[in-house]
């Protein structure tokens, strides 16, 4: 008898493979979570309730790209408080249609967003929106100047 015969079937895995499996689901998990990346139930809208967006600055001002497709420009506010801007969209219009649904993958539900930055001026900021992404700039509150005395040596 060969080798392979005499050894013993299993038909559950190791333990250690079961352990390497659960943990890096949790570590997929936990990933996911932290950068946003969806996971088979975010891409399904079950769990995260606002869109994906994007965060950058350059010395003068933020910019934020948020992919809203389907959205109307009337469904969506911008606002800035106290150095919180606010993403929020609203359906005003609900889908009454006389079929049942089998599926729906397409999130018809409101969502806000809330993002605190420092030092903005939200009396310049602007939006817009085209082809399903909202794009804000919010302008950086220039510094002051430093006042510079030259004080004469006597």
């Amino acid at each position: 008898m060969s080798n392979e015969l005499s050894r013993p079937m299993s038909i559950l895995p190791s333990s250690r493979d079961l352990f390497s499996e659960f943990e890096a689901e949790v570590q997929k998990l936990l990933t996911d979570f932290f950068t946003g990346a969806p996971t088979a139930e975010l891409a399904k809208g079950s769990c995260r309730n606002y869109p994906p967006l994007n965060l950058s600055e350059d010395e003068t001002a933020y910019y934020i790209e948020a992919a809203v497709p389907g959205w109307q420009r009337e469904d969506i506010s911008v606002s800035v408080e106290d150095g919180i801007l606010e993403l929020a969209g609203k359906r005003i219009k609900e889908l009454t249609e006389c079929r049942m649904v089998i599926e729906r993958t397409i999130a018809a539900r409101n969502f806000v967003r809330r993002i605190q930055l420092p030092d903005i001026n939200a009396d310049n900021a602007t939006a817009t929106m085209e082809n399903g992404i909202l794009c804000v700039k919010l302008p950086k509150v220039e510094p002051d100047q430093p006042n510079r005395v030259d004080v004469k040596i006597q």
